[in-house]
């Protein structure tokens, strides 16, 4: 049974024209700080290709595309950024996982012509959201900044990578606040936070057709992802839930089927929308019967704090 209003009153996930910010304003987002290392030398590429899941033969110089770090059980260890500089690759994390990229890489380089290095990462990098290419013809770019497109938030858009003290031009459009870039981000099924990936296999969290190449030469994990994909079966899957109450995310949440003693899983993030509700995501152990009547709760199935939906990742 549904207690909140019909589905039509329920915040939707964002699409790319998506009016749920009226109007959607073009706008930027700030990215958490990133860590970059170069690779050069004459395996490079090869020796990249061997390590991401992501084709690499598909990446341009003014461009960037997302790429995953997998171990020998085919989970996620790193979500990565790779974009050409030259002849060398550019490999760029979450600032809190650099260390973990580095001795990812390090310890496959063996005999390989392959030389890698720290390098200084643009002090910010914006993401820009809701740009034309009318819009962007109009726009000026600050000095030392660089534009490429980007896909690494699922669907593409556009990445200005500029030093840290560089003022935008006053004809640039607000940003977005740190809670708002988070809410469009979960509202479009992106998993942009890296605690919501390790330990998880590409395709439980839709990430299969977003950053895995599977026409491309071997990687590390590769028998497990591409037997995945064969055999359609997912151990447990990351969903993208909305509700129109507000549990208490002070606690830890599960997801629960209305009339089952045991849970279908945990949450694993959630906000406050600015229309009201809350929207998150959940590691679900099974798929539900039904994803348009669930409960989140405490942990120990106590308190009921909110109905739900699901939606599986990736949102259409």
């Amino acid at each position: 049974m549904l207690l909140f209003p019909s589905d039509a009153d329920l915040p939707k996930p964002l699409g790319p024209d998506s009016a749920v910010w009226s109007p959607l304003r073009p706008a930027w987002v700030e990215m958490p700080p990133r860590a970059q290392f170069r690779l050069s030398g004459g395996d490079a590429t090869r020796f990249l290709n061997g390590q991401t899941t992501a084709d690499v033969s598909m990446v341009g110089e003014a461009e960037i595309k997302p790429g995953l770090l997998l171990n020998r059980l085919g989970k996620v260890e790193v979500v990565v950024g790779l974009h050409r500089r030259g002849p060398d690759w550019m490999v760029d994390c979450d600032r809190e996982m650099a260390g973990v990229l580095q001795s990812r890489l390090e310890k496959y380089i063996i005999a390989d012509d392959v030389l890698l290095a720290e390098e200084e990462s643009p002090d910010r990098i914006l993401h820009l959201r809701g740009f034309s290419p009318e819009k962007f013809s109009t726009l000026e770019l600050p000095k030392g900044a660089r534009l490429v497109s980007s896909s690494r938030w699922m669907r593409g858009g556009s990445e200005l990578w500029l030093p840290a003290e560089t003022p935008l031009p006053p004809s640039w459009p607000q940003g977005l606040e740190a809670s708002e870039a988070a809410q469009w981000c979960l509202s479009r099924g992106i998993p942009c936070s890296i605690r919501d990936l390790p330990g998880l296999f590409p395709h439980q969290a839709g990430l299969q057709h977003w950053a895995v190449g599977f026409a491309k030469g071997c990687y590390l994990g590769q028998e497990v992802v591409s037997r995945m994909e064969s055999a359609g079966k997912v151990p447990s899957r990351l969903y993208f839930w909305r509700s129109a109450e507000l549990p208490d995310f002070n606690s830890p949440l599960q997801c629960w089927q209305d009339g089952d003693s045991q849970p279908l899983g945990e949450v694993s993030r959630g906000v406050s929308c600015p229309w009201g509700g809350s929207m998150g995501m959940a590691l679900l152990k099974r798929p539900p019967q039904s994803e348009d009547s669930l409960l989140i709760g405490a942990a120990a199935g106590g308190t009921i704090g909110a109905w739900c939906s699901l939606v599986a990742l990736p949102l259409p």
